[in-house]
């Protein structure tokens, strides 16, 4: 299970660096679409199971979950400013954000 996590991690981690550039290139709903279609194939990934050998259904699963972090991080990076830009405008937040 702790590998699953830091192999999450660690490729959304890679995806930052990537991410930057592609904001310059492509529109932020173009790279949340993109990021919902990598999840997606990174889910399936993971479901795949090989009855017979354990470290193959294991291999699937560290990969599948490898893909569904950098689709997580072409989907929350772009709209991250925004979601600040919320939290601290609204009037909920204004006097206990900063303490």
């Amino acid at each position: 299970m702790g590998i699953s996590l830091v192999a999450v991690s660690i490729s959304y981690g890679i995806m930052i660096t990537c991410v930057s550039c592609l904001t310059k290139k492509m529109s932020k709903r173009g790279l949340i679409f993109i990021g919902m279609i990598i999840m997606n194939v990174g889910i399936n990934i993971t479901g795949w199971t090989n009855r017979g050998d354990l470290r193959l259904t294991a291999f699937f699963t560290i990969m599948g979950l490898m893909i569904f972090g950098g689709g997580a991080a072409l989907v929350t990076i772009p709209i991250m400013p925004e979601i600040l830009e919320a939290i601290e405008s609204s009037p909920k937040f204004a006097g206990n954000y900063n303490e």
